[in-house]
C-alpha cells in the first residue's frame, strides 16, 4: 500500500495532498474492512456450505480480487507515467 500513497503524493498538488490521502485511505478501508469480511461470510454461508469452507472462500476471493487489483494498477500506470512526464512532481 505504500507505493500507492507515494504515487498519490507525487501527482497531487501540495494543497490537496492531505485530502487526497484521506480519500484514498477511506476508500481502501471501506472496501477492505467493510466489504471484505461480508464477502467472506456470504461465500462461506451461501456458496460453500460446510465447516471447512473458510479456507476455500478466502482462497477463492484472493484468486478473484488479486488479479483484479493487478489489472487496475496496470491500467493506471500509463496515466501515472504521463503525469510524471508532464512535470507534476511536487517537491
Amino acid at each position: 500500500f505504500g507505493p500507492a500513497i507515494a504515487a498519490l503524493q507525487t501527482v497531487t498538488p501540495n494543497e490537496m495532498r492531505a485530502q487526497a490521502s484521506a480519500v484514498l485511505l477511506f476508500a481502501a478501508n471501506l472496501a477492505g474492512l467493510g466489504l471484505g469480511p461480508a464477502l467472506v461470510g456470504a461465500m462461506t454461508t451461501h456458496v460453500l456450505p460446510g465447516d471447512e469452507s473458510l479456507n476455500v472462500a478466502l482462497s477463492a476471493l484472493a484468486g478473484i480480487f488479486a488479479p483484479a487489483a493487478a489489472l487496475t494498477a496496470w491500467s493506471g500506470l500509463s496515466a501515472y507515467r504521463q503525469a510524471i512526464s508532464r512535470g507534476f512532481l511536487n517537491d
